[in-house]
């Protein structure tokens, strides 16, 4: 959330990053070789932002790329939580050109 409202509260007529859609790229839980993340780390994430993108809590919000490294690769009990990510109505939404 904080850097969300930061880009909001920070747009301005010269910079108008209200005006556009946003993305979120490389991101992952488990990204930091000095930290392993455990299932619930990684279920709790993924959970936590399919609650938000379908409560519409970053509705300028239109791209969602996972990093996958060998150090940060999905663990397979948090699968099902990451499925119902990428499963969920807003991801599966249809967009106008």
């Amino acid at each position: 959330m904080g850097d969300y409202n930061w880009l909001m509260d920070n747009s301005t007529a010269t910079c108008d990053w209200a005006s556009k859609p946003w993305g979120l790229a490389e991101w992952g839980i488990g990204l930091n070789t000095n930290w392993t993340p455990t299932v619930a780390d990684q279920t709790n994430a993924f959970n936590e932002l399919n609650d938000a993108l379908n409560n519409h809590q970053f509705p300028k919000l239109s791209l969602l790329a996972m990093f996958d490294e060998s150090y940060s690769l999905l663990l397979t009990n948090a699968a099902p939580a990451y499925s119902n990510l990428a499963n969920s109505p807003y991801l599966l939404q249809h967009c106008s050109p």
